[in-house]
């Protein structure tokens, strides 16, 4: 029996997929989506144009985002128009893009904070902070520079790293429960791709001290099918390390298996498999996604070594910052060695923004507000995106799609919930859609629907 090909069209949800699921898209593959008359798009636009009560981000429709230097809208993917209305007709939706823009939908929200986590230009605290921070002159934050004792060796390697941040990440873990790190040491990065290669690093490190008559072996690396294909890029870009396959029988890795980078939840088809029996040495757990906008917080985590990203949890991308809890002293302090080497630590810039915006989620969950926890409109957002995308793909048997797992006790809300993954990890259910052209499931989503996806061979996966 044939394998069917999948696609992972990944942050479908997250970054382009209000266009899509705006469009009227015929499940017999026909690009019909309506159009609006001229008339009624000079209308809209005209309105929004002399709205006072418009921010600069909202004037923007939902179709873009507004520059406050060039002051026009930079559409996005199949809009046009000065307003970002007009919807552009046979488009091509490039959704293989992680850009989480949907945040900024949140932020815009919320006046008092525009200027601050929006416009780090504006006459606000955070220019104000930047501007004559004494710390912005300084390699290193003097908080945290001092020496410190531990295991009778002196040392002083946190200084890269603000103690302001590390004590705000740790009370926002104890406020959300997905992470227990009472008992780990941070590791700030420029992102959480950074932090992966010095895991990696590390963990080689490690292996390779321990190998005695093996200095020269190669370190494997490996994760479970379908894997984030940015990890075994990683792997490859390193020297020392070679990436294996996962094979389902334990045994076969248990004399080869070094490293198991776990995803969980899983990326790119959400799932949340107790992985705790992996039989190789180190496990890394990529954690990018455990937050209550997308899984339910199913238990608090608890492993030597967990990463997380600031772009998944509040959509700021480009601050570049990704943290790691490491329980090995050794092990952590390889991975600041590293970071240190590469990029002389984090920009400060994006340290004192990232405390910003976790004093901003860290209100306590009954307290009574004018606006809406980022959790909660996230979580509200992607059930509106899953919604419309459950009703459309339930009228066909064309494509498979993964379920999504639940409903679960949430922690955090203390409700029972499902999955509502950022991305859809989907195969072609029909022979004859296989047949044609290269037989990928990709082509005939490009081909037929005007979506372009990745392949599922990048995930380990047949195509």
């Amino acid at each position: 029996m044939m394998a069917l090909p999948t696609i992972a069209i990944l942050i479908f949800l997250i970054s382009s997929c209000f266009i899509l699921l705006n469009w009227s898209i015929s499940i017999n593959s026909e690009r019909n989506g309506h159009r609006r008359g001229n008339t009624e798009n000079q209308q809209y636009e005209n309105n929004m144009k002399t709205n006072d009560s418009l921010n600069d981000y909202t004037r923007c429709h939902m179709g873009g985002l507004f520059d406050t230097i060039t002051n026009e809208c930079k559409c996005f993917q199949c809009k046009g128009g000065s307003v970002c209305f007009e919807e552009k007709p046979n488009c091509i939706l490039d959704a293989t893009s992680a850009n989480p823009v949907m945040y900024e939908m949140y932020w815009a929200s919320l006046p008092r904070l525009q200027s601050v986590l929006l416009e780090p230009d504006g006459a606000n605290t955070y220019q104000t902070t930047l501007t004559h921070d004494w710390r912005i002159g300084h390699y290193f934050f003097q908080e945290s520079s001092s020496h410190n004792k531990h295991n009778g060796i002196i040392k002083d390697d946190k200084h890269y790293a603000s103690l302001e941040l590390e004590n705000s990440l740790r009370a926002l873990h104890h406020f959300v429960g997905n992470a227990n790190v009472d008992k780990h040491e941070l590791v700030i990065g420029v992102g959480s791709t950074q932090l992966m290669h010095a895991a990696l690093y590390a963990l080689e490190r490690k292996w390779q001290k321990s190998q005695m008559d093996r200095s020269n072996a190669l370190m494997n690396v490996t994760s479970r099918y379908p894997y984030y294909d940015e990890h075994k890029f990683s792997a490859d870009f390193l020297p020392g390390m070679e990436w294996i396959n996962y094979f389902q029988s334990t045994s076969s890795l248990s004399n080869s298996c070094i490293v198991d980078i776990i995803t969980m939840p899983g990326n790119p088809d959400a799932t949340m498999m107790d992985q705790k029996s992996s039989p190789c040495t180190f496990q890394v757990y990529d954690l990018a996604y455990y937050w209550p906008q997308y899984t339910p917080i199913v238990e608090k985590i608890h492993h030597d070594l967990m990463m997380f990203t600031l772009t998944k949890l509040t959509g700021h991308a480009g601050t570049r910052v990704g943290w790691a809890w490491v329980k090995d002293p050794q092990i952590a302090q390889y991975m600041r060695d590293f970071v240190n080497l590469i990029s002389h630590g984090v920009p400060h810039e994006s340290q004192i923004r990232t405390v910003f915006l976790l004093k901003h989620l860290m209100p306590h969950k009954s307290e009574a507000s004018n606006y809406k926890h980022l959790f909660e409109w996230g979580e509200e957002q992607m059930n509106i995106r899953w919604d419309r995308l459950d009703k459309l793909l339930q009228r066909t048997n064309r494509f498979i799609i993964s379920d999504r797992l639940g409903p679960y006790h949430d922690l955090y809300s203390n409700n029972m919930r499902r999955a509502i993954p950022a991305y859809l990890w989907m195969k072609c259910g029909w022979k004859d859609d296989l047949a044609r052209g290269d037989g990928s499931c990709q082509r005939f989503i490009l081909d037929e629907v005007g979506i372009i996806g990745r392949e599922g061979q990048i995930y380990g996966g047949k195509n």
